[in-house]
């Protein structure tokens, strides 16, 4: 089901329809794993690919996400458009948000962060700034967050969501099948640890 979701957003785009697929669930539950999945079908079709990962210990750092995204683009294509220098940060993503509009113009592009709830205020800013766009311009946007969320996030709830062609995509716990499975493709056949294994571990796949 997840997987069918993502194409048809794929395909959405690939037809000058971006929008915004937000990535929830618990930690261990394989959104990063959904997040891999969505760039691994963009490269094999061409696209191009920004990519990034927020991280706790960066949240502060302003342009931090930004950053990323504009190092993974296209040798060259991005790397100019960031800069930390003091009161350059509104040239700065007028920048990035140019370049990228001008990556779709002539294809669609796939911009994927995980770990979204850590990322910078500025990059979030510009990130939605783009979003907004993105219907029109063939651009795909995939965040990926944990769950429960340990603080309120009124950008994401109040703008993101709210815009067409944006829906949550959910993470969930393997069911019972799908432990079997794994257990399966792992070689487990003792009766015992398989009887126990969706018990013991909720079907959260890293526990697992």
């Amino acid at each position: 089901m997840e997987l069918e979701s993502l194409d048809s957003a794929l395909n959405d785009c690939a037809a000058g329809h971006g929008g915004v697929v937000l990535v929830e669930g618990p930690v261990g539950c394989g959104k990063s794993e959904l997040v891999s999945e969505a760039i691994d079908r963009a490269t094999g079709r061409g696209w191009v690919v920004l990519r990034a990962t927020g991280a706790a210990e960066e949240h502060a750092l302003p342009l931090g996400v930004l950053g990323q995204l504009a190092a993974s683009g296209p040798p060259g294509l991005l790397a100019a458009a960031v800069s930390r220098v003091p009161g350059a940060l509104r040239e700065s993503t007028q920048s990035f948000g140019a370049a990228v509009r001008r990556l779709g113009a002539s294809g669609p592009v796939l911009i994927c962060v995980d770990d979204w709830q850590h990322a910078d205020d500025v990059s979030r800013t510009q990130l939605l700034h783009l979003a907004r766009g993105s219907r029109r311009a063939g651009i795909l946007v995939v965040l990926a967050r944990a769950l429960p969320a340990t603080v309120p996030d009124p950008l994401l709830e109040t703008e993101l969501l709210r815009l067409s062609g944006s829906f949550r995509l959910r993470a969930a716990p393997l069911s019972p099948a799908g432990v079997d499975t794994l257990l399966d493709e792992a070689g487990i056949t003792e009766g015992p640890s398989r009887r126990l294994a969706h018990r013991l571990t909720g079907g959260n796949p890293l526990l697992l």
